[in-house]
């Protein structure tokens, strides 16, 4: 009878255990979301001065080396990347991958959803606009 007294109690703390934790992880998840939301217009701005780009494994950064000294954009970019890869090693925890493949898997929705002008990095560290690597992909 002890005994089972005992395992019922440490089975109810990893119960317990177990949903606080998803409860945290739920919420690390929306707070991640929410600074990503409120610094989304830098991001958006600062792409749409060709400043930034998006890379292949679904990472921001800086296009061009005379930008890399701008402190703000430096922050937005090293703010955004540290946000994207907590969120992708919660989502791949949850989906039961890497947080690679959610990387990746995040850069071609944002390559589908982004404007033709937008820059990305190839797996090959080459920057390209969406519609010139369109073009590329038509040529093969």
């Amino acid at each position: 009878m002890k005994i089972r007294v005992q395992f019922c109690a440490a089975f109810g703390l990893l119960l317990l255990f177990m949903s606080a934790t998803l409860v945290t992880g739920q919420e690390a998840k929306d707070q991640i979301r929410e600074r990503m939301k409120e610094r989304y217009p830098a991001v958006v701005q600062a792409k749409t001065e060709d400043k930034i780009g998006e890379t292949a494994l679904g990472y921001v950064e800086i296009i061009a080396e005379k930008d890399a000294k701008i402190d703000s954009l430096k922050k937005l970019a090293i703010t955004e990347n540290a946000d994207r890869k907590q969120l992708y090693e919660i989502i791949a925890g949850d989906t039961k991958t890497t947080a690679e493949v959610v990387g990746k898997q995040n850069a071609l929705r944002v390559f589908e959803r982004a404007e033709d002008s937008e820059y990305f990095k190839g797996e090959d560290n080459k920057w390209r606009r969406k519609k010139d690597l369109k073009a590329e992909e038509k040529e093969q």
